[in-house]
Order: C-alpha cells, then structure tokens, then sequence
C-alpha cells in the first residue's frame, strides 16, 4: 500500500515471492486509470464463495508539487496542511475471480461510491448473520460502517450505527481501527485512535445494527487526551479472560516522540493505564506508526511488533506472570484457507469468550490469523463452537488449555 503503487507479492512456496499485482489487477488505480493514495488494506471473503477478496482503503487526492501553502509563506513557518485542504478518495473493493486475477467491484458492491480519508481497515460480523462487515476510521472525515447485505452489496450505515462521528458529533483525526469484543457480551465492538487533545474512541455493539459510544465510561475519554494513537488492538496480554488495549503512540511532528501505552482491562468494561509497569521498553519515546500482534515465541503469551518513522523496528515480549491459554489456527477446506471470517465462541466453567478471525489490525497493519483466548486459572475450554464463514458448524469438546491447536473444517459445506 502506498501513494505510488500497491505491490501484491505471491508465495511460491519455497522460500521467494513473486510480483503478481499487474497480473491480478490490484494496483490500487480507480476507473479512470489514476492511482489513489492507498493506506491500509484487509483480506476479506465478502461473498462466502471460499475466495479471498480484497479492501483496500484510500486517504487524499495529492501529488508531489501540488501541495496549498499552510502556516505561512516563509520556511520555518510552513506546516503540515490540514485533511481539510483535500479532496477525499472512495475504498477499494477488488473481487477474486480465481487464477490469481481480481475484478475492481466497488461501484457495483456499493463501496466505490461513498468518498473518505480512509486510515486504517477493520473487518467482523458485527450483526452475527454470517457475512463479513468493514468499519473504516477516517481523518477529520466521518467514518464509515459497511454492512454486508448477503446479496453481494454493502450498505453504509456508520450515521445511523453511531460510528460516523463521536460522542459530541464532531469527527476525529481518526487513525488506526480494531473491531473485537472487549465486554464479553459476544458481540464485536470498535475502538480508533485520535491525535493528541482529541479522544481514542470507543463504539460498543448494543445488537441489532446499533452502537454507543462508550469513550467515558471505559476510561478511554480521559487516559487517551495526551497521545497521538496510531495502530492499535483489542488483546489480552495477562490471559484474564478480557482484551486489553495497546495503542502505538507518536506525534505528527518530528519533535513529537511517545511512548506506547498499555490500558488493561479491569473486567467491568473500564480500562486502566499500566503502561508504567509494563517494562522500560515500553517507555521508549519514538514516532510509532504500525503495529502487529503475535505469540512470536509460542510461550502462550502475545508479543507486538512496533514500527517507528526513521527508526528500527521495536519486538516487545510479553513477560507477563502466567496463566492458562489456547491458541486456535483455523485451517478452511471449503471455507477460505485461513478461516477469515470464522466466529468462534470459547467456553469454560467460569467464561465465554467469543471472537472473528480477522488480518488487518490497527494502522497499515496486519495480525497473526490465530485466535488466542486467555483462560486464567482454567485447565480446559469446555467447548469451543466454530462458524465456519461458509455455513458449518464444529464443535469441540474439554480442549486442554495451553496449546496451540489446529481446527480443521470438516466435510462440506451444510446443504451440498
């Protein structure tokens, strides 16, 4: 993803990538042959047809030499020019076709049409009816939510969920996305970072196709005024049971470094800054932008990878004291390889955790494909049910904690 060209590299499978983007048509250039200013990007199977689609989110009109004068005219009074002084640009929606070639659908699936700043990408089912929904966080623009209508078109509904703006209806300088459920009550919820002196904002699913912005009540309003958040995620990093909230923090001047920030979660749905006991790595002041998630060393705890502007990239292990886990890497037979879009609801005798297998996290970012669930003293998951996206349901009983465990899809899809 880029201002000049989005790249699509294929695995050969021994060890080397191939170019392929001309050839599957993804280089992010809109009808007319322009190329859009890409950030962000998600695989997704939005028609349940068992191959991988592609959401490509777009930000401003610019190129090199057409910026406006913003400050003032002298050098040392020129700054950064406001999301205001641009034009916005519409999202991607590129359909697999098989063969390794993608067709441009945005118009025709009713993404093409709706203009943006689009920053970072998240994708779940927040309506539980089995087809995929995007939430786009934009910049100083208004957000968007697409829901999936099962017919092969998006209908856009951020005005109506409560998403398109915050809880005093004004927009944000909107950053990076997550899309999980950090209250427990199985539905996905929503969470964006914001520019320092703004908010990271917190959509909670109240059912149906209706969100609430919980900013205040979380804890979020108040810990996330003096940072500048890009990537982000909803992970649980003490395997309590309850998704904490990691946000890579940089200013946009280059005079403006930050730390990173942990807000656990204190399982009532509020969250509290232990940033300051999470290691003094975490303490370091950089220009963060991206950030990953994984169990890099298969300990059972998630690790982040952090990206910094002009600096190396930061892999910050997760020491925490330990507790029990599982680790679910979902391999699809008729479904998708990778399982994107599968719903699995994780029980024991004291919890219910439910959560989407999804990529792209956070800002330009994506994530390991497996599900982690922290089961705190628990020595099994009573059951774990997984929706498979193209309609089967598995179910698995008295899963021993701390494993990582291969779900392979069984059989056929239901009704073939």
């Amino acid at each position: 993803m880029g201002v000049n060209e989005n790249v699509l590299y294929r695995n050969n499978g021994d060890g080397t990538f191939a170019d392929i983007t001309r050839i599957a048509g993804v280089d992010g250039r809109d009808a007319s042959g322009r190329k859009l200013w890409s950030v962000a990007a998600a695989w997704l199977d939005y028609d349940n047809d068992g191959d991988l689609d592609l959401w490509v989110s777009n930000y401003c009109e610019w190129s090199p030499g057409s910026d406006p004068v913003c400050g003032g005219l002298a050098g040392s009074a020129r700054i950064y020019c406001s999301p205001d002084s641009y034009r916005g640009q519409p999202n991607l929606l590129y359909r697999n076709e098989g063969r390794q070639t993608f067709r441009d659908v945005s118009v025709e699936a009713g993404v093409g049409t709706f203009v943006g700043k689009g920053m970072g990408v998240a994708v779940s089912d927040f309506n539980n009816d089995g087809y995929p929904d995007v939430f786009v966080a934009h910049d100083n623009a208004r957000n968007q939510l697409f829901r999936n209508s099962t017919n092969g078109r998006f209908e856009e509904i951020g005005i109506p969920a409560g998403v398109a703006f915050n809880g005093d209806g004004r927009h944000i300088s909107g950053m990076g996305t997550d899309f999980r459920d950090y209250d427990g009550d199985g539905r996905p919820d929503i969470v964006m970072t914001g520019l320092r002196r703004e908010t990271f904002e917190l959509f909670r699913n109240l059912g149906g196709r209706e969100f609430a912005d919980s900013s205040a009540e979380s804890g979020l309003l108040r810990l996330s005024q003096p940072w500048s958040g890009w990537s982000c995620a909803f992970v649980d990093f003490d395997n309590d049971g309850w998704r904490d909230f990691f946000v890579a923090n940089g200013d946009l001047e280059v005079n403006g470094p930050q730390p990173n920030r942990v807000f656990r979660n204190d399982g009532r749905s509020r969250f509290v800054d232990v940033s300051p006991e999470a290691g003094p790595d975490l303490q370091v002041a950089r220009l963060h932008r991206g950030a990953a998630f994984a169990d890099f060393d298969n300990d059972g705890r998630v690790d982040v990878v952090v990206s910094s502007l002009n600096e190396p990239i930061q892999l910050l292990m997760n020491r925490t004291a330990r507790r029990r886990w599982l680790q679910l890497k979902l391999r699809g037979g008729h479904c998708n390889r990778s399982g994107l879009g599968a719903r699995v609801s994780c029980r024991t005798k004291s919890s219910h955790q439910v959560a989407w297998v999804a990529n792209s996290v956070g800002y330009a970012s994506a994530s390991d494909l497996r599900l982690h669930f922290g089961l705190g003293e628990e020595a099994l998951a009573t059951e774990i049910e997984v929706g498979w996206p193209c309609g089967r349901l598995q179910k698995l009983k008295k899963v021993a904690a701390d494993q990582i465990l291969e779900v392979v899809e069984p059989g056929k899809r239901n009704g073939s």
